[in-house]
């Protein structure tokens, strides 16, 4: 696929009606997604559980409930889910960190200052470790997971 056919995916006409319900399902799909699997992973380690696919959850739930209300396909949707899945990444870190925490306003005022953002992105910083490079690798697959269901066609 060249630069010109994908500049020309995005030039064809995205209709209005489409876009309302693609934005309000996509937003409230990565608020509530990523709080409730950010608390799953919170009671996960708690109990210490090996392994969790709550991020992968993520990209998957917000991805099919984007291709759930559009009835033209136009490459702005899955473009969408992928910025909702990263940005709902950063939603799951802090309903993790809440839970952990015990404190909700911490995490507030902590999501609000530059400290949690260099937080999650030293989290998936592939030089920390291996930790951190399964980190990142995960999230690539969620954001392609989300982008693929996002773009199929019922």
């Amino acid at each position: 696929m060249s630069l010109r056919t994908i500049k020309n995916k995005f030039r064809q006409p995205l209709y209005k009606d489409d876009l309302k319900y693609v934005l309000l399902n996509g937003i409230v799909a990565m608020i509530f997604v990523s709080i409730a699997m950010g608390i799953v992973e919170a009671f996960l380690a708690k109990i210490n559980f090996p392994f969790s696919i709550c991020v992968y959850l993520i990209g998957f739930l917000i991805g099919r409930q984007i291709s759930k209300h559009y009835y033209t396909y136009h490459i702005w949707y899955p473009t969408l889910a992928v910025i909702f899945t990263i940005i709902g990444y950063i939603i799951f870190n802090a309903a993790f960190i809440g839970v952990i925490i015990g404190n909700f306003n911490y995490v507030i005022k902590y999501i609000f200052s530059l400290d949690f953002l260099i937080y999650t992105l030293t989290s998936i910083n592939p030089i920390n470790g291996i930790n951190s490079f399964l980190n990142l690798l995960v999230l690539a697959l969620t954001v392609v997971t989300s982008f693929r269901i996002a773009s199929r066609r019922r």
